[in-house]
Parts: C-alpha cells; structure tokens; sequence
C-alpha cells in the first residue's frame, strides 16, 4: 500500500522536486478578507510506484478554488554573487516556477519519491459571511477511492479588502507575442493574445496598461530594431504630418473594459541617454516607411517638428477618450548623470507641451532629480535613501537585474518571502507607484534573438533567471504564470490589506505591527522563510480586533 499524504504548506514555501514533503512547516489555518485571492500550497510525496491519482478540492465557503500544478524550469543563472546568501538555493538546477492548471477531472501524476507542489487559488466571495470555514483536499485513486485527505481552516474577516491605490507598471511586450505565437503585429488573433495577457497582467495587480503609441525603443540594439508595434498612423502630405487613431482607440477602450485605471505611453526618445527618436513608421506618396529611429537625433529639426505636431493631436484624442488626465508620459527609460544634457535637451523638446501631465522616468542617480530633469522618479530600491531623505513626492520603485544586493527582487531563485516583504516596503514608505520591465520579455538582450523561457527564464545569460518574464507562453494565446510573479501579486494585497487597517487603527499601529520583529527599510527587513506571513497575519489580527 503506498503511503501518502497532503500536506498543506503556506505560499511562503518554495519546494524543490528532491526535497521532502514531511519536511516542511505543516500549516492549518490563516484568515483572510472579504474579496482577497488567498493562496496556499500543497505538497504531495508518495514512496510507491509511479502512478495516477485524482486531486480535488471542496469547501462550503462558496470560493472559487483553483489548483495549479507548480511545474519545474532549468534555472542556470540563480544568483549574481556568492556573498548574498538570502537565496532559496545557490545551485543551477531545477527549480518550481511555471504554473499549469489541472485536467478539469485533477487527474496528478505522482512520481517516486519525487516531491510534488500545487499552488492553490481561494477567491474568497466579496459577499461571503464571516466565520471559519474548512477547506479540504482529497486525493482519490483510478477506482474513485479516497486514498488520504487533508483540511484547512480559513478564517474570513468580515472586512473588505480595499481597492488597490498604488499604480503598478508592468511591462507587456506586444511584439513578443506576435513573434511567439506566429501571427501578424495587430491582427485578430494578435489582439486577442494581448488581451489575453493583459487580462492576466490586471490579475495581478498591474493598473497602469503600457501603451505602444510608436514601438517602445527598449532593451534594443544601437542601430538595430524589434517588430514594428505602433498603435498610431502617421500620414505625411505636402509637408504636415496628420495622425489616425483607430487601432489607439480598440487598445484604449480594451483596457479600460479589463479595467486598468492608468495608460503608461511609451518613451518618445530612446533608451539609456535620449539621443535618438524611438522607431516610427509613417505613410508618404502611398508608401509606409520607416521614417524615424536610430539615425535620427533627438532634436534634429524634422523630430522635434514631429514630435510638437503630435503631442497635442494626441493629447486632444486621449482627453476625447476620457483617459489624459491618467496617462503618464515618458521621455527616456533609466538615464544617468553622464546623460543629462542629452535627457534635458529631449525633454525640452516637449516640456512646454506636457506641462501639467504626469512625466515619470527610471531614474537612480539622485543628482539628476536635483537637477530638475525628472520630477517624478521611478527608483531603483536599492538606491532609495537619498530620494527617501528629500521626501521626494509622488516616488515611485522598481527593481530589475542589478537589483539583488540586499533588496527585495523577484529572481525564481529567491525565497518567497524576499519578494513579497515589498509590500510591507511600499506601506512603509508611501510609494505612489511601483515598476517592472518584464511581464513576457521572450527576447535575448538587446531583442537580437528569440528566447524559450522554458529553457532559460534568464533571457539567454543576460539576467537573473525570473528578471524577464512572469509569465509563460502557453497554448491557445495564453498566459501561464509564475510562481515568482505570484509572490509579489501577494505583496501587493498585503498593502491593500495595511490600508485597511490603517482605516481601522491608524497608521501607528499599523507599522508597529509591521515592524514588531526590527525595524524595516529597502536594505533590511526579517528574512525568515515565513517573515512576510508573519507580517500579514499581524495585520489581519490588527483587522479583526478592530471588527469586534
């Protein structure tokens, strides 16, 4: 008779195929809000042969319940440096990350000795009463017999968790899909992929829609180029150039139908210095060409008159499309103090035409923010005190491949803890928004090749494997997520949860809570296995006093 059992671990688990299930920290009960996806893991071994078996899952909460199975990529660039030691593991190897559904029948294939993990999804109903409510798992076998089962205890808190107030940027990269999938830049079958994502995008928290006005000019080779992703029709007759809308307006009202709440327009000078125009084609004499790009300099006379007979035909659709006032410009994705004549010459280029509008950029040299080149900042974490010590308004973060010395990052090779203390960290110190660049970057550096993120998750050595991507391309033009990007989806809910019990109890409290274990700042916070758990179930417990 094989031996087997469930064992209910806590979303702070991260199992290794070769690990053992009884090993890990066992896990009973936690509570939850009204209207939160609450997750837990499951993890499952069995010492006998190889074979099928039926998993399912039942409660009388009236929660949707989804289990999905937490599937295994190479992982071969897991840490940049073997003094940082908060990683899960320090080895290439497997490691869990993809996150595939089950047969709508749960059929598992429990393998020999082979740990095996689920993520399990609890939507909580917005309208469900509190109260305790058990949740059991049952593993059947090919007779329809029940083999083991196990039970959890959620406790619902009869508080709704609040709305989300912080703008997260997401990156989704359109051409990424297109070439993935094989189907042409904004056909049918191109926009329903991309709806597909950005529904998924939106799922995890994301509010803020990356809108390709003109092919974003990021992570691109000098002189080279990515697929032409351009939602706006340029027109140049007898000399004036005239814009089409059409394809703008289907993105614009797609997303606001998936419910995004901000519009991130792509950058109008490349990347890494602002020196160049971004990639712009443009019909003239019948023809559709490139017309803009690399070999066009920031303000060379025929950009800048582009750019200034644009900007208010643009701006004068977005406000007919009821979205300007929640649009956010960019001029130049991450410049540094040797590009501040080159950032300050393009943004005044447009800064007449923008005045009033929200202009965020990557930025973490602090020196240009003292200079005035950029009056929101979107900072590296690891380069905050300086921004911090300002009281710099409206700051906003972001983290991406050198972001891995003490902070908070999102590497599959990190523990899930580390990403999701974020949330704590936001709270804390009150950031406007939050960025990061790969949702689905599916590319090599500098967009030179194609990449499987299957096979490298690290797009092909040039980052930390995760850095890249949160989600998977999966059949039929869907998304497959990740293990990784659900811990800072996570995060993200434990802020919306700290604002409500700031509401409740106010703010002091609320940090006491937070910090009960050592102060926290970007570069020090508690790094147990289930420290940011902890933090969360403080809050709640802050919640449910309140409620009394």
């Amino acid at each position: 008779m094989n031996q087997l059992n469930i064992r209910i671990l806590s979303s702070a688990e991260k199992c290794f195929w070769n690990e053992k299930a009884w090993d890990k920290p066992e896990y009973t009960a936690d509570a939850a809000l009204l209207g939160e996806r609450f997750q837990l893991e499951l993890a499952i071994q069995g010492d006998g042969m190889p074979r099928t078996h039926y998993l399912s899952a039942s409660t009388p909460l009236g929660a949707c319940l989804k289990i999905l199975s937490i599937e295994d990529v190479p992982v071969k660039s897991p840490r940049p440096d073997m003094e940082e030691t908060d990683f899960a593991r320090n080895e290439p190897g497997l490691y869990p990350d993809p996150l595939l559904p089950l047969p709508e029948d749960g059929e598992i294939w429990l393998r020999n000795n082979i740990l095996s993990s689920y993520l399990v999804d609890v939507d909580v109903p917005a309208s469900a009463q509190a109260g305790v409510y058990p949740i059991t798992f049952t593993l059947k076998n090919e007779a329809g017999e029940v083999e083991t089962e196990s039970t959890f205890h959620l406790e619902v808190l009869g508080a709704k968790l609040p709305d989300q107030k912080l703008i997260y940027a997401h990156w989704v990269h359109y051409d990424c899909l297109a070439d993935w999938y094989e189907v042409p830049v904004f056909s049918e079958k191109h926009w329903k992929i991309i709806k597909n994502y950005l529904q998924c995008a939106k799922e995890n928290g994301v509010t803020a829609a990356f809108v390709p006005l003109f092919t974003p000019p990021l992570d691109t080779k000098i002189g080279g180029e990515r697929p032409t992703v351009q939602l706006v029709d340029v027109t140049l007759e007898s000399g004036e150039y005239r814009f089409g809308y059409k394809r703008l307006r289907r993105f614009i009202r797609m997303c606001k139908t998936i419910g995004f709440t901000h519009f991130e327009l792509s950058h109008l000078f490349t990347q890494w210095g602002a020196k160049h125009a971004p990639k712009i084609m443009v019909t003239e004499d019948g023809v559709c060409r490139k017309k803009f790009g690399w070999e066009t300099d920031a303000t060379s006379p025929e950009y800048v008159t582009f750019l200034r007979t644009l900007l208010p035909d643009l701006m004068a659709e977005l406000e007919h499309l009821g979205v300007l006032d929640r649009c956010l410009f960019h001029i130049s994705d991450e410049p540094n103090e040797d590009n501040l004549e080159s950032y300050t010459n393009a943004k005044n280029v447009v800064a007449d035409l923008l005045a009033g509008r929200h202009i965020c950029d990557a930025l973490s040299h602090f020196p240009l923010y003292q200079q005035g080149a950029v009056e929101r900042p979107i900072v590296a974490i690891d380069a905050m005190e300086p921004f911090l010590e300002a009281e710099v308004p409206h700051l906003w973060g972001y983290h991406c491949i050198a972001q891995w010395k003490k902070v908070s990052n999102r590497f599959i090779a990190m523990p899930m803890s580390r990403t999701r203390i974020v949330g704590a960290q936001m709270y804390k110190y009150r950031l406007e928004g939050f960025l990061q660049w790969g949702f689905n970057f599916w590319y090599s550096q500098y967009s030179t090749q194609r990449i499987n993120p299957f096979l490298s998750p690290s797009g092909g050595f040039f980052t930390y494997d995760g850095d890249t991507c949160g989600v998977y391309p999966g059949p039929h033009g869907m998304p497959i997520e990740s293990l990784h990007m659900r811990a800072f989806t996570q995060a993200l809910t434990d802020l919306r949860a700290m604002e409500l019990a700031e509401s409740l109890c106010g703010r002091e409290a609320v940090l006491a809570a937070i910090e009960a274990d050592m102060p926290i700042t970007f570069k020090e916070y508690p790094r147990n296995t289930d420290s940011a758990l902890t933090i969360r179930q403080r809050v709640n417990q802050l919640i449910a006093q309140a409620l009394k």
